[in-house]
């Protein structure tokens, strides 16, 4: 080890001390420091040989602390703490109104970092004949894109797999928009073809049948849909407000979106943007629209976890998609 010392006391004794040993195998040097001196030089040895003990990285070193330079200062076994940054994550927040089932609240997004807190938006938001229960998340898988909608042109339906049930209660909520200019009748979705099973348009206007036709224009328009199905009846609900109601007739058939199981002609040419299913007060179904990394169309329920696609011919005209 080699020290470099500065401001040494040479006196002439010293110097006499150092030439008296020139020729011998080992030097004594009689070096005389004041306390400051003494205290420099401990400093820079200490400097000198602390990394040789290091036995650790502070956990906020940056990825520059520790290149290969820096790594071949340690010597014997050294432990290097990991450094973690929190993901950031796009939320927003959804409602469904009276409007459109994607209107956002608030603000565009908030930006938020993974195990955050988050504050809901102040803004709460209001649909006629309802009363708002608080927020719930509905993502989807990786591999799924969120689209606002899926449309069908008439050939195209999913079956949810929901049978009828006459001793349970089976609601269903959907906001939807027909796309038909014409007047005769079109099935939007059902159980089957008979009294009672299923729900549709008549001269552009949403319909269960005799008794419960709607005064509202469905035709380009978007529209929130609740349709009952308890105690041997059927009844209808636009934006909130009871339509009226009609006789069931049983059925084995499961519940379809954008016509019923068997169905091939007059199916529902329109556009649906959220569907949920309720039997017995118990959310069985919760379908957002979207497509699959191989970009097929259809909706993905975030209750059983499962992607449900076109049964019948065609394919679904995919929305735009959701950000």
């Amino acid at each position: 080890m080699f020290l470099c010392l500065t401001n040494v006391d040479k006196s002439a004794e010293t110097r006499r001390n150092l030439h008296t040993h020139t020729h011998t195998h080992t030097h004594t040097c009689n070096l005389l420091l004041s306390p400051k001196q003494i205290g420099t030089i401990c400093f820079a040895i200490f400097a000198f040989i602390s990394p040789l003990f290091a036995t650790g990285v502070s956990s906020t070193a940056s990825t520059a602390d520790c290149d290969n330079a820096t790594l071949n200062t340690y010597t014997g076994t050294s432990n290097l703490q990991a450094n973690w940054d929190a993901n950031e994550i796009d939320l927003h927040w959804y409602a469904d109104t009276d409007a459109t089932i994607e209107m956002e609240v608030a603000s565009a997004s908030q930006g938020c970092t993974y195990d955050g807190t988050l504050t809901p938006p102040a803004t709460i938001p209001t649909k006629t004949g309802y009363t708002f229960k608080g927020w719930m998340v509905r993502g989807l898988p990786d591999g799924y894109t969120r689209l606002e909608y899926i449309q069908s042109s008439g050939t195209q339906y999913i079956n949810t797999g929901v049978q009828y049930n006459s001793s349970k209660p089976i609601v269903l909520i959907l906001t939807a928009k027909s796309d038909y200019s014409t007047t005769s009748n079109h099935l939007a979705l059902g159980f089957g073809g008979s009294a009672g099973q299923w729900f549709g348009l008549n001269s552009q206007k949403w319909t269960i049948g005799t008794g419960g036709v709607s005064t509202v224009p469905a035709t380009n328009k978007t529209s929130n849909i609740e349709i009952t199905w308890t105690g041997g009846k059927e009844y209808l609900k636009i934006a909130g407000v009871s339509i009226g109601s009609r006789s069931t007739t049983n059925t084995t058939n499961n519940l379809c979106l954008f016509g019923y199981q068997g169905q091939t002609s007059s199916m529902f040419r329109g556009t649906i943007y959220s569907v949920q299913i309720f039997v017995d007060n118990v959310l069985v179904k919760d379908f957002i629209p979207a497509k699959n990394s191989s970009n097929v169309v259809g909706m993905y329920d975030t209750v059983s976890k499962t992607f449900f696609t076109n049964v019948g011919t065609g394919s679904f005209t995919a929305g735009a998609v959701v950000e």
